[in-house]
């Protein structure tokens, strides 16, 4: 989905990506919304050309939201005023709304669509074997210890490389299926915490600090995707084969791949929580 560079608050020009930017509405299976505008009603009101039109968001988050928040109606909330305060805060105090819109901006990745897919895809699951990845990833830690005891343990670090080989290139296309997604909530949880600093939007639209303070756990976990996810940009080919053979050696990305799932399972709820604050903070912008 390519969209070009457009000054704030005029129409965008270029492509939108309307498949990825209706993921939230489409697998929001609990929205609340007293009626929803069907597919139908949508495709004889052309709406999305109605949506190409009035779409201002800053984020690829916000955009998926404000795709929900237009599908949707919920007649029984009543008007909040202090989202009143917020928009006219945000219109007035040209400070408030210049950092707003720098912090969202890093949410403005097409990847950033798939972020949705964590909190409501389904996941993959841990193989039945996977207690042999656990086995091998100690083996091969304590099998390259003991090559400074004793230098035959060099050919049991061979043999195990070699297996562990096929078991690295087997879990490769598990770790594309989250390659787009999970990098992007590294800069999700980076956005939340820079917009709950400003004081205007702390502790709105239900988030905590604690619901943004457990993504964080998942930051060691996730560098691995962040890595593979430069491959095509960077030109340190050297130093990538490198980290590849350790990844390869110690079994590193499917261990780190499948606790770092079980987490996103854990944390679904707050992980939309924060999903949730930031798109409805760019719905207001």
């Amino acid at each position: 989905s390519k969209k070009s560079n457009y000054q704030f608050g005029a129409r965008k020009e270029g492509c939108f990506g309307m498949a990825e930017i209706g993921k939230y509405f489409y697998q929001n299976k609990n929205n609340n919304s007293d009626q929803v505008l069907s597919d139908r009603i949508c495709n004889d009101l052309d709406f999305d050309e109605f949506y190409m039109f009035v779409d201002r968001c800053v984020s690829s988050t916000g955009q998926q939201y404000l795709y929900n928040h237009l599908r949707g109606t919920t007649a029984h909330i009543p008007v909040n005023e202090s989202e009143e305060g917020i928009i006219n805060q945000l219109s007035d105090n040209a400070t408030f709304r210049t950092r707003t819109i720098k912090t969202l901006s890093k949410l403005k990745s097409p990847k950033a669509y798939y972020l949705v897919d964590l909190f409501f895809g389904d996941h993959i699951r841990k193989p039945s074997w996977f207690l042999l990845i656990k086995l091998l990833f100690i083996a091969s830690i304590l099998s390259f210890l003991f090559i400074f005891i004793n230098s035959t343990f060099i050919l049991v670090s061979i043999f195990l490389v070699l297996i562990n080989s096929g078991i690295h290139y087997w879990n490769k296309r598990n770790l594309q299926v989250y390659l787009d997604s999970i990098p992007q909530l590294m800069k999700m949880y980076e956005v939340a915490m820079e917009l709950n600093k400003i004081i205007e939007l702390k502790g709105k639209f239900g988030i905590t600090g604690q619901s943004i303070a457990l993504l964080r756990t998942l930051r060691n976990k996730v560098l691995v995707f962040k890595l593979e996810s430069k491959i095509d940009s960077d030109l340190m080919s050297i130093a990538w084969g490198l980290v590849e053979l350790v990844k390869i050696a110690f079994l590193i990305e499917p261990v780190l791949l499948f606790n770092a799932i079980e987490q996103v399972k854990d944390r679904a709820k707050d992980i939309e929580r924060v999903f949730v604050f930031i798109g409805h903070t760019d719905l207001l912008l």
